[in-house]
């Protein structure tokens, strides 16, 4: 039988936008204590995907989804899992997507992550990666 928070996290793929804006509402307003981190902490698996595939939503889901993964990436353990799975470059892709509402939040997330060794080498290699334009 599922947990309140994994049926909460489930929600965060809902199709239905409210259900989705209500869920990121909810695990936004978890990462600002210490218990609802470690809570999210024990099922970073699922919650770090979701959020970030919430950032290229509208504006009402992908603020609160950005600030979530923001207070998350305070978290060196939840941060080193981010770099694993790509955040650098679905952070960066967005920055450079035209008409982006959370740039400041992509900023932030970057720098957390990046406070960490293999998160510089990522975004360096994220950065070589990327044609140059003059």
């Amino acid at each position: 039988m599922a947990t309140e928070l994994e049926e909460l996290l489930g929600f965060l793929t809902a199709p239905s936008p409210p259900v989705k804006k209500a869920a990121v509402d909810i695990v936004r307003g978890l990462t600002g204590s210490e218990d609802g981190l470690h809570s999210l902490s024990n099922y970073a698996s699922s919650v770090l995907p979701s959020l970030s595939r919430l950032l290229a939503d509208d504006k009402e889901v992908s603020e609160p989804a950005a600030e979530a993964l923001v207070n998350l990436s305070q978290n060196a353990g939840l941060a080193a899992k981010m770099v694993e799975m790509g955040m650098i470059k679905i952070a960066m892709d967005l920055l450079y997507k035209p008409g982006s509402s959370i740039t400041r939040l992509l900023v932030m997330l970057l720098v957390n992550i990046t406070q960490l060794n293999d998160g510089v080498s990522s975004s360096l290699q994220v950065l070589l990666s990327c044609p140059m334009t003059y």
